[in-house]
Parts: C-alpha cells; structure tokens; sequence
C-alpha cells in the first residue's frame, strides 16, 4: 500500500515498545519479540489527521501526540489503544506541526510548525478548547524552512528551550 510511507518513530520511555507514525495511521511495534508482526496498526484518519505523522511525543502519563502534515495534533489516550482524546485543530497551516512536545509534569503540550512564528501551549484537558492556554514568539522563522527542535532542560525548573541555525535559545 503506498499509504505506509513512514514519518516519525517514538519510544516507549522503558523503550520495551515503538510506535511508528506514517499517512493516516500508527503502528506499535514490540521490541522483545522478533519480527516484524505489529501489536497494533491504528487508524487515525478516523480521528481526522489524514496525512504523515510527522512528529509523535509520549506523556509521562501514557498519552501519545501525533503531529500532522495537515497541521493537526492528535492526542491519543495510550499508545497501546490509540483512543482518541481529543484533536487540536490545524493551527499550523503553513506546513503542517515539525515537533510536539509533553511539559515535564505532563499536563501541557507544546506545539511548533515549520515557517510557524509561534509555539503554542496546550493544556491537556479535554473540552478545554481549541485555543492555546499561550503562544511564544519565534522571530525571524517565517523565513526559513529549518526545523527547530523543543526541549525541557534536565532540571525541569528552567523555561522551555528551542533550539536554531543561529544558536540562539528561546
């Protein structure tokens, strides 16, 4: 089928599983078992992101994000079920979500596009709106196509980072 053409991977954080994202779809693999048998293939146009998972991101809680092409952000409650939690909506239309990213405690989700001058902030309830809780500036991103990358520094105390060509953080 040339739907499955693969766009991001994502680890278990015990690293025992992998999830796979491609177009419309995800696949979580077992990596204690040989083969190449999937524990699941999940249907997430159902879900309405009908193009490549670009990026996915794990919470320390389970749930998985899955960042579209499409400029949508998928939020799934287990990456063993994919049930839909809820769908944040094409916020990044330019060309589509490049990273998401959980907080340290898990209950916000940080999400970037390319050519985006923003990063926004979601808080992870469901039913709290398909408004970001806030939204960083990113100068000088409209004109580039780089893909800049989110981190939280290992203390966790410290602000969000990002990441670019110039060496500048956030």
């Amino acid at each position: 089928d040339g739907d499955l053409r693969e766009g991001e991977i994502c680890f278990y954080p015990a690293g025992e599983n992998l999830v796979c994202g491609y177009k419309k779809a995800a696949v979580t693999y077992c990596l204690q078992r040989p083969g190449a048998q999937p524990l699941g293939v999940f249907d997430l146009s159902a879900h309405g992101q009908n193009e490549i998972i670009s990026t996915m991101a794990l919470s320390r809680f389970g749930m998985v994000a899955c960042g579209s092409y499409d400029g949508t952000v998928g939020l799934y409650t287990d990456a063993g079920s994919f049930k839909p939690y809820f769908l944040i909506p094409k916020m990044h239309r330019r060309s589509g979500v490049a990273q998401v990213m959980f907080s340290p405690c898990g209950g916000f989700l940080y999400t970037g596009g390319r050519k985006d001058g923003k990063i926004h902030c979601w808080k992870m309830r469901a039913g709290s709106g398909a408004k970001p809780l806030y939204s960083l500036a990113r100068p000088q991103v409209k004109k580039t196509n780089r893909n800049d990358r989110l981190r939280h520094p290992p203390s966790r105390r410290a602000p969000l980072h990002r990441g670019q060509e110039l060496g500048l953080l956030l």
